[in-house]
């Protein structure tokens, strides 16, 4: 997982306010909106090919995407603003900081976009692909790895960019359509159920 992330917005924030500069969310949503915490322990509702239960807190967007959830009022609010947050234009905050970390935002959305075909499997040999639903000739090969405490979490560390070995995310700039991705996500945790 990509470090020097120390200093820079969470997930959550970087969702959020992009988010707001795209008149999808309202600050006082935020203030009047959502009151109670993530009780974390909640599970994804999604199969895992190993027979274990995935629990909210080893997929940390699944967390954030249930905060916007209650945050922006259900499936159909959350789908919109979504929607609409896809076809926005980025802020400058964002795009100077995706320049630098979006191979951190898209390894953080993967493990849920791709978990049909990885099943939370974290087997360094097994590289699942991702293609692009927009461009199917663009693909991204990836590997499941486990992080944090006791290495329970998951994330997608992107191997290959378009079949090119990916070693220096400084010098590509990758295009992967994050917020895209981030709907998907969206998508497939509502359907599970997790999210309400």
């Amino acid at each position: 997982m990509q470090s020097g992330l120390d200093d820079s917005p969470s997930f959550l924030e970087v969702v959020l306010t992009e988010l707001v500069y795209a008149e999808a969310l309202m600050v006082r949503r935020i203030v009047t909106s959502y009151k109670s915490p993530s009780q974390l322990g909640k599970e994804l509702g999604l199969s895992s090919n190993t027979g274990q239960k995935i629990q909210e807190w080893q997929v940390p967007v699944a967390i954030s995407l249930r905060i916007l959830y209650k945050i922006l009022g259900g499936s159909e609010a959350t789908e919109k603003a979504l929607r609409r947050l896809i076809n926005y234009e980025r802020s400058s905050e964002y795009m100077q900081f995706a320049g630098q970390h979006e191979d951190w935002l898209v390894g953080m959305v993967l493990p849920i976009v791709g978990y049909s075909q990885h099943g939370f499997n974290a087997n360094i040999n097994a590289k699942p692909v991702y293609r692009n639903p927009e461009n199917r000739e663009e693909s991204w090969t990836y590997a499941i790895i486990k992080y944090g405490h006791k290495k329970s979490m998951y994330y997608a560390e992107i191997k290959e960019l378009n079949r090119t070995a990916y070693d220096n995310p400084k010098q590509i700039n990758l295009h992967l359509k994050f917020f895209t991705l981030l709907h998907q996500a969206f998508i497939i945790l509502d359907k599970a159920g997790y999210l309400s």
